[in-house]
């Protein structure tokens, strides 16, 4: 499977550190790291920034994540937020984080894709196609879309 844990922790504790960081990368989605853990976070971190009018800390963060449940557990607790401020190279770089982050989504999303095409092969050939056919699209649409977002 197609991960940077390293990257998606990085980019966490950059926003963590400086969350106007998540302005330089708007196309940005929790769904393309491959941590559940991590798209908490990120979600969380979304949240309490439209929530708070632009506030976002770490206290703040753990207040959200509290709130909502065992989310805090699931995510590490307060300990694992602190380590990923704390393991993060560099602020600066969190849009090369992200930009990891999304290449690796992108290749985890076309890898399923090709081990659907082949359960889905054994059956009906055309909805195979289609199915295949609509999966690449979808990749293609978010590629262009990120593309889209890194050229402004």
């Amino acid at each position: 499977m197609s991960e940077n844990m390293t990257a998606e922790m990085a980019l966490l504790g950059a926003v963590l550190t400086d969350p106007s960081i998540l302005e330089q990368v708007p196309w940005f989605r929790s769904s393309y790291f491959a941590l559940a853990a991590h798209a908490t976070i990120f979600d969380a971190i979304d949240r309490t920034l439209r929530e708070r009018d632009g506030n976002m800390d770490l206290v703040l963060l753990v207040e959200e994540l509290g709130e909502t449940g065992k989310q805090l557990d699931a995510v590490g607790g307060p300990g694992y937020l602190v380590h990923l401020v704390d393991a993060t190279p560099s602020v600066q770089a969190a849009p090369h984080y992200a930009r990891i982050v999304f290449e690796h989504a992108t290749r985890r999303h076309l890898s399923l894709l090709g081990h659907q095409m082949v359960f889905e092969a054994k059956g009906d050939i055309g909805a195979a196609v289609i199915n295949m056919v609509n999966g690449l699209r979808e990749v293609q649409g978010r590629l262009a879309a990120y593309q889209k977002a890194v050229e402004k």
